[in-house]
């Protein structure tokens, strides 16, 4: 049962990551602005893709620490290198806003928009 819920919210991650490439379609990539994004996910939180990325991230390998025959020594691995990487994805979209943060539209939108990565929360 936990298998086919994790496989769930999985697959709902994935959907999530799509709604936010398509929607930003050529205008994605780092450090450039090619013009603000304010549609559906991005009216939710500023940094849909990542969030999603995030997620799937955790949603993939807490299962392998909890449930797999791993030491702890490899689970104190394997939640370092999440840390790691979710901090990573964090320093990206700093980065990116930093480089924004200039435009007048971005500055709007961030007024409006007030959470990176989880709605009413971060």
């Amino acid at each position: 049962m936990l298998r086919i819920i994790l496989n769930v919210l999985v697959v709902l991650v994935h959907l999530g990551m799509l709604s936010a490439i398509l929607r930003l379609g050529t205008k994605s990539g780092n450090l450039t602005n090619r013009g603000i994004e304010t549609g559906f996910p991005y009216n939710i939180v500023r940094h849909p893709e990542y969030s999603m990325q995030m997620i799937y991230i955790i949603l993939t390998t807490i299962p392998i620490m909890v449930l797999g025959d791993v030491s702890v020594l490899g689970k104190i691995v394997i939640l370092g290198g999440i840390c790691i990487w979710l901090y990573l994805y964090y320093l990206r979209a700093v980065t990116e806003e930093r480089n924004l943060i200039q435009d007048e539209k971005y500055q709007e939108y961030v007024k409006k928009v007030t959470k990176r990565f989880i709605p009413k929360v971060f």
